[in-house]
Order: C-alpha cells, then sequence, then structure tokens
C-alpha cells in the first residue's frame, strides 16, 4: 500500500512537471511566433532596390526623322524605381521615356546623320551603352520621262546670246538635263544654267549658218532647236557716200521758234528770232552745229538777247539729230538737242530742252542745191601722182550735179586721166557734195584704181559753184597718190 501510494505520488508529480514543461515550452514558442512573426512582416514591406539595369533592344542604322523604341530590364525583377534615359548626342539622336512605363520603355527618334550613345539608368546605377548610328534618308530616284524645249530662238549675230528652257516631265523627276549643240553651216555652244534640273540654258553665237541645240537625260532626248546666225552689221563707214546721212543735211537752215515749259512766269509762247541753224559735216554720223538766234524775252533778267549756241550733233539714219549745248545768261543753262531733218524738203525741227525752260524751232534751209544742178564740162591738172606718168593734163572732165535736197547734191565725174586712159579709157566716180551758204562744196568719193582692180582711191572734194557765172570749180585728192584740180562750166 505504501508503495502504491508512493508510485502515485511520483506519477503526480512527474504528470504535474510534464504540464509545468509543456505550459513553459508553449509560452516559450508562443513568444518566438510573435517575435518571428513581428520580423516576418517587417521585411515583406520594404521597397527591392534596383541592382543593374541591361538595355535589351538593339538598334538598327536608322534614317533621319524616324523612329524605334528601345526597353530596359532591371534586376532584381521585382524592383522598385524609376529609369531615366539619355542621349551622348541629342542633335544625332533624341531618347524619351514612354509614358505609364516607369522609364522602362523610351523612344528614340534619329534627328541627323552621325553616331550617338543611348544609355538607361537609375541612381548610380546604370546600363551600358547602346550604340545608335543615322544616316541621310536614300532619295527616291524619279527619272525623267520627256524633255520638251519651250523657246524659240530670232535670229541671231555673231557673239550674241539668247537664253533657252526645257520642259522636263515630270515635274518632280530627280534627274538633271543635258544640253548640247550641233554645228551646221553656222556655230554654238550651249551652256547650262544651274538651277532646277538644268532646264534653262545660254545659247551664244560662234559663226554665221545655221546650227541646232538639243536637251538629253539619259536615254531621253528633247527636239532640236534650229537657229540661224547671221553676219554683224558692218559698222558705219564714215566714208562710204551710201551712209552719208551727214552730208545729206549740212547747210544752213532760217527760221524761228518760242519757249515752252518754263518756270519763268510769262515766258511761255514767247519768241525766237532770227534763227539760223548751220550744220557742218564732221563725218557721216556727225555734224558740227551752231545756232544764232535773238531771245528778246531774256532781255529784261539781263540775258544779251542774241545767241549763239554751239554742239556736236549726232544723225542717224532716219535723220534722228541728239546733242548738247548751253547758254551763259550769267550763269550756264545745259540744254538737251533732240531733232529732226527732212532732206527732201530741207526742213529741220528741234527741241532744246532744259530744267528752267525748252526752246521749240523750225527752219528751211535755202534751197542751194537748186541753184547750181547742171551739167558741167571743162579739164584739169593732174599732180602728185604716185609715179610720174599720172601727172599732167586731165582731158574730157564732165560733171554732173543733181538735187538731192536743199543743201545737197549727187554728182557723177567723168575724166580722162594721162596715161590711164591709155589702159583703161576714162575713170568715173560718184558721191553726194554738201552745198553750205556760199555755194561751198564738200564731200568724199571713192573710185577704184585704174591700174590695180584690187586698189580703191579715197577722195576728199572740195570746191566752190558760181550759180551766176554757171562754173565750177573743185580740187579732188587722194592722200599720197594723185590730185585733180577740176574747172568746168555749165
Amino acid at each position: 500500500m505504501t508503495r502504491f501510494f508512493i508510485e502515485f505520488l511520483i506519477n503526480q508529480v512527474l504528470i504535474l512537471n510534464e504540464k509545468k514543461m509543456k505550459a513553459k515550452f508553449f509560452l516559450m514558442g508562443s513568444l518566438l511566433a510573435v517575435f518571428c512573426l513581428s520580423g516576418c512582416t517587417k521585411d515583406d514591406d520594404k521597397d527591392v532596390a534596383i541592382k543593374s539595369i541591361t538595355i535589351a533592344s538593339s538598334v538598327n542604322d536608322m534614317t533621319i526623322g524616324n523612329e524605334t523604341e528601345v526597353t530596359a530590364t532591371v534586376a532584381p525583377g521585382d524592383a522598385v524605381g524609376t529609369v531615366t534615359w539619355a542621349s551622348a548626342n541629342g542633335s544625332v539622336a533624341s531618347v524619351t521615356a514612354k509614358d505609364g512605363t516607369n522609364g522602362r520603355t523610351a523612344v528614340i527618334k534619329a534627328v541627323s546623320a552621325g553616331t550617338t550613345t543611348i544609355t538607361a539608368s537609375s541612381g548610380n546605377i546604370k546600363s551600358g551603352n547602346l550604340s545608335v548610328t543615322v544616316k541621310e534618308p536614300v532619295p527616291v530616284e524619279i527619272p525623267v520621262t520627256a524633255i520638251t524645249i519651250t523657246s524659240s530662238v530670232p535670229d541671231m549675230e555673231i557673239d550674241g546670246t539668247v537664253e533657252v528652257e526645257a520642259t522636263v516631265t515630270p515635274a518632280n523627276t530627280t534627274e538633271t538635263i543635258e544640253w548640247f549643240a550641233v554645228d551646221g553651216t553656222g556655230k554654238v555652244t550651249v551652256a547650262a544654267i544651274a538651277g532646277s534640273n538644268n532646264n534653262r540654258a545660254t545659247v551664244t553665237a560662234v559663226s554665221a549658218g545655221t546650227a541646232q541645240v538639243y536637251a538629253k537625260c539619259g536615254t531621253v532626248e528633247s527636239g532640236k532647236l534650229n537657229i540661224t546666225v547671221l553676219e554683224p552689221e558692218p559698222p558705219d563707214d564714215p566714208d562710204d557716200p551710201d551712209e552719208d546721212y551727214a552730208s545729206d543735211i549740212a547747210g544752213i537752215y532760217y527760221g524761228e521758234g518760242s519757249f515752252s515749259n518754263s518756270s519763268i512766269p510769262g515766258l511761255d509762247g514767247a519768241p525766237v528770232t532770227d534763227v539760223e541753224i548751220s550744220l557742218e559735216r564732221v563725218d557721216n554720223g556727225t555734224l558740227e552745229m551752231t545756232i544764232s538766234a535773238n531771245l528778246p524775252a531774256l532781255a529784261a533778267m539781263g540775258v544779251p538777247v542774241h545767241q549763239e549756241l554751239l554742239s556736236t550733233v549726232t544723225v542717224s539714219s532716219g535723220y534722228e539729230l541728239t546733242g548738247e549745248t548751253a547758254i551763259d545768261a550769267g550763269f550756264i543753262i545745259d540744254f538737251t538737242i533732240t531733232g529732226n531733218v527732212n532732206p527732201a524738203d530741207g526742213t529741220i525741227t528741234l527741241k532744246l530742252s532744259s530744267m528752267l525752260l525748252d526752246m521749240n524751232l523750225t527752219a528751211t534751209m535755202t534751197d542751194l542745191a537748186s541753184d547750181i544742178a547742171g551739167t558741167y564740162k571743162g579739164d584739169g591738172v593732174a599732180s602728185e601722182g604716185f609715179f610720174d606718168g599720172l601727172n599732167g593734163p586731165i582731158t574730157d572732165v564732165v560733171i554732173v550735179l543733181e538735187k538731192v535736197n536743199n543743201g545737197t547734191v549727187s554728182a557723177d565725174f567723168t575724166v580722162t586721166l594721162p596715161m590711164v586712159s591709155l589702159i583703161s579709157g576714162p575713170s568715173n566716180m560718184s558721191c553726194n557734195l554738201t552745198v553750205s551758204d556760199g555755194y561751198e562744196l564738200s564731200g568724199t568719193a571713192l573710185m577704184d584704181n585704174p591700174l590695180d582692180d584690187t586698189d580703191t582711191f579715197t577722195f576728199i572734194i572740195t570746191g566752190t559753184a558760181d550759180p551766176t557765172a554757171k562754173t565750177i570749180t573743185l580740187k579732188v585728192a587722194a592722200e599720197n597718190r594723185i590730185t585733180l584740180d577740176l574747172t568746168a562750166a555749165m
């Protein structure tokens, strides 16, 4: 019994101790669980940092204006943070993060030709370099399909130039055309004018005749443009009687005039009196002009009444006159001279224009030519011949004068020269002679050398006609060749 009790006590003690240990272990386990749970909850709430960045995309060569997307991969995969992008040369290519991607995706835009590098970063974490090359766009070739020369060219003179133009189809072609010249009996050159498609060119005339130009691009060719090049007009020969406009109008004209366009009150319409205009030939296209006139309306201003104006004037083929002169009125008044002469009726009209006033003059030449027109016969003497056989008497002189206008006569000469008549018979020449006041005669004549058909004599003729006695005296001189002194009567 005692033993049974003792065992019972021992078991109770063991049971109690076991319960105490379990309680103790339960408490310790509970505390450890709380600690663990508390620690685990704190670690789960902390952001995972970005440890590395890799640009996952590769970029082929880009063309200016194009765009492409690139992606950045971060590690660890659940890392939190914004990725920032940068270009080493934004003038070549720019890079911009796409909205809503936290910087994980960006757009690269090609700006200009060149090379740059793209990087992605977050804080101190940076990716490697992504190389980007930008190239110029490859042009799209648009070939020429047709060429049409749209210009027409008037006749050209040697050394003249003209611009020609062609229409190129299509208008937006990327090709340029070339120009070519084809010689014919004449020659031209053609040079493209730099510009759109070279569709314009300059043609230069080189030699007289006909030639062609055309345009070409590859196998496409325009039609040929025909061009005619003329020989240039020969310059006026001051000794050519056919162009001796000055001799046709040389002489003295008498008339009157008036003022106009005056800034001086009361001067408009005032008369210019006792007008005498003298034209003296210098060469075929030039005359010395003397205007003598009375200006009574300017007397009140202290200007001398009588004025004499001198000028050298140019005469054109239409007998148009141009020149300049001046009046000394205590101050100089400069005038521009314009006018016209009608050689048929011997009239002249002049306008003298200045900033202060104009003078309008009209005058008529005395009909000197009619007074001396007719046929004269006589003889003469040849001297100063370039060989002795030319010197000596001149026989069978016939001079026929016909009126051209009031101050001009045409003259036909027939003379028999010593020695020359044995070879070729009588010699002949013709010219126009100017008849000036006092029936003074002057002019220039050409005569073939009777001893050399490749040579020509140029004679300067001076002399006087007497309408009362109906006689004429002339000196016909070719310098260093021969001089003829002729006298004849009607």
